[in-house]
């Protein structure tokens, strides 16, 4: 773990692709409770493959014999991660020329043709944001990563305080129940924010009761949103800012697309995304 740390450090600026480059990319710790790494671990079934071919490597590493042929292996490793490293189309900020009903049919067949571990969702809600209120003030991270100061997917700092949240958010590609509002209406709280949402957006999302989560967040002080379509989003967003909508698009577009390459989504989410143009 000590080498993996060191290795993760120096990645980024040696253009080394490990598969995760966030703060903590090794935060898991699915071996803390074992003595060895074998085929008699309790692990989920789902997980089994993954095992299967750790021991696999562990095997072929188990077979090098002298310091030099390690670092052999270490060379031969980095050089095959770097050619991991996505590359990503030019950025092309062309006038958009949507509508928000269109922006937002787009928006939504961007997610739903690809989920990406939710990186599509969070890279979208998190350009949408930073168009109404500034790339200084929005702040979200890779997928998973852990951050005990945000207490959710996207957080938008207070203006006047920016050590304070003014709304915190959590973008879900997965179906949400009423207890997952509450639990995130609990975070929320706990972080001293009096404004959050909860933005549903798998395809499998059906209807849920939120009056009574809503309810309870009301009473602890908290303004608790829940929303299941990007079009609700969208106009929502749009509805209380005083910029016209197609200069809110058209920023939006843009920040997407930032978002997109920061959260290290896919070389084809972002030659798509920069597809969503009238006409294309």
């Amino acid at each position: 773990r000590s080498f993996g740390d060191v290795l993760a450090s120096h990645a980024k600026e040696l253009e080394i692709n490990l598969g995760r480059t966030g703060r903590e990319p090794l935060q898991n710790q699915p071996y803390e409770k074992s003595d060895e790494v074998s085929g008699d671990m309790v692990i989920s079934e789902a997980a089994r493959p993954v095992l299967r071919a750790l021991m696999e490597v562990l095997s072929e590493l188990s077979r090098i014999g002298t310091e030099e042929d390690a670092r052999k292996v270490l060379r031969a490793y980095i050089q095959v991660r770097r050619g991991y490293e996505p590359v990503y189309d030019e950025a092309d900020f062309g006038e958009l020329g949507l509508s928000i009903s269109e922006f937002a049919e787009s928006t939504h067949s961007f997610v739903a043709d690809a989920s990406e571990r939710g990186r599509r969702a969070q890279a979208a809600v998190a350009g949408l944001l930073t168009a109404i209120y500034g790339e200084d003030r929005v702040v979200t991270g890779r997928i998973h990563d852990p951050d005990r100061n945000l207490p959710g997917d996207v957080g938008v700092r207070d203006a006047d305080d920016p050590e304070r949240w003014f709304m915190v958010l959590e973008v879900r590609d997965k179906p949400v129940t009423p207890s997952d509002l509450r639990t995130f209406a609990q975070k929320a709280l706990d972080s001293g924010t009096a404004r959050a949402a909860v933005v549903a957006l798998s395809t499998h999302q059906g209807p849920i009761e939120t009056g009574k989560q809503i309810a309870y967040a009301a009473e602890h002080g908290l303004v608790l949103a829940y929303f299941d379509s990007w079009q609700q989003l969208i106009q929502n967003l749009v509805l209380w800012d005083d910029a016209p909508p197609a200069e809110i698009l058209q920023a939006a577009h843009r920040y997407v697309y930032d978002n997109l390459v920061a959260i290290e989504a896919t070389s084809d989410a972002v030659r798509k995304w920069n597809e969503i143009k009238k006409g294309t």
